[in-house]
């Protein structure tokens, strides 16, 4: 046990060894509370089989006269289709914040929960300010937000139905 590697950073260094032994309590934390922390994941994260499913959301931007807007021509399309796939959780879940119910399970209701989701959570105003957001970025005149709902049917994909969330 003399010549484990804690005991010499134990005897060489105690900062060190106080930082080392949080970090692993944090990473035990963490784990417990299933949490997905680098490097470190869950085992189901990529393991769990997935299930087929009959329908399929996709959240789809249209311009000013019903035209599809392809993000992936724009800059950043990763980045706009995760500010609406966001919206549209946040339009489902009656305007309250998708990230609120993550930090409430987190962490439950304590002084941590009310610090975090006063900087990390949005309003029902925030919301409404997208559609204009996306008409000053992507340099449209009008947007229209859609979920809308697919079936495969057949090796292809067919509309089931459309609904504006703007």
């Amino acid at each position: 046990m003399k010549n484990s590697y804690f005991s010499k950073v134990w005897q060489t260094n105690k900062l060190l060894f106080g930082a080392l032994s949080l970090f692993i309590i944090g990473q035990f934390f963490f784990t417990y509370k299933g949490v997905e922390t680098l490097p470190f994941f869950n085992y189901g994260m990529y393991s769990a089989p997935i299930q087929q499913q009959k329908t399929y959301t996709a959240i789809s931007l249209y311009n000013e006269t019903d035209t599809y807007v392809n993000l992936y021509t724009t800059k950043a399309p990763r980045f706009w289709q995760y500010q609406l796939a966001y919206y549209s959780s946040f339009v489902k879940n009656n305007y309250q914040d998708p990230t609120l119910v993550t930090i409430y399970q987190r962490f439950g209701k304590s002084t941590l929960s009310a610090h975090l989701t006063k900087h990390l959570c949005n309003d029902k105003s925030s919301a409404l300010h997208l559609s204009k957001f996306l008409i000053q970025k992507i340099k449209i005149k009008e947007s229209k937000i859609c979920r809308e709902n697919f079936e495969w049917v057949k090796s292809n994909f067919k509309k089931v139905n459309s609904i504006q969330l703007n």
